[in-house]
């Protein structure tokens, strides 16, 4: 199914817009990624400046997880902290925002920071999840 705006997609987990995983903050890492450089220290002062290669790109995504009640939201966590567990081989998350189309980036999701503090006052919890992209160049979908 193709991602609407202000959705993202990892392993059939649709996070964003119409879902129980909503975004609370802007998606972080994706500007430039920070370059990979080899500038060598001069022993006469200064730095040579060697080349600059492109270096993983770290997207992070802030959510809240909805449910209908406290049973229901450690459901969507489990589901979230399955498809977002640590794998040995690439996976994409695909990205749709407005102006931008959704964009696939290849990598490995590397971590899921889950708060369950609101969790006995409602039916929220959060989280940080965390994908790092090895080829930092996003394909167009």
């Amino acid at each position: 199914m193709p991602l609407s705006d202000y959705q993202a997609e990892l392993n059939s987990i649709t996070i964003g817009a119409g879902t129980d995983y909503q975004f609370e903050t802007a998606i972080e890492g994706l500007g430039i990624a920070t370059p990979r450089t080899s500038d060598l220290p001069l022993p006469t002062g200064g730095v040579y400046g060697g080349r600059d290669l492109p270096d993983v790109r770290t997207i992070t995504l802030a959510i809240a997880i909805l449910g209908d009640d406290p049973d229901d939201v450690m459901d969507l966590v489990a589901a979230l902290l399955t498809a977002w567990a640590p794998t040995s081989t690439d996976t994409t998350l695909d990205i749709c925002l407005p102006g931008m189309g959704t964009v696939r980036w290849t990598g490995r999701p590397r971590g899921v920071d889950l708060d369950l503090a609101a969790l006995p006052l409602g039916n929220t919890a959060r989280a940080r999840l965390v994908f790092v992209a090895l080829d930092p160049t996003g394909v167009p979908v």
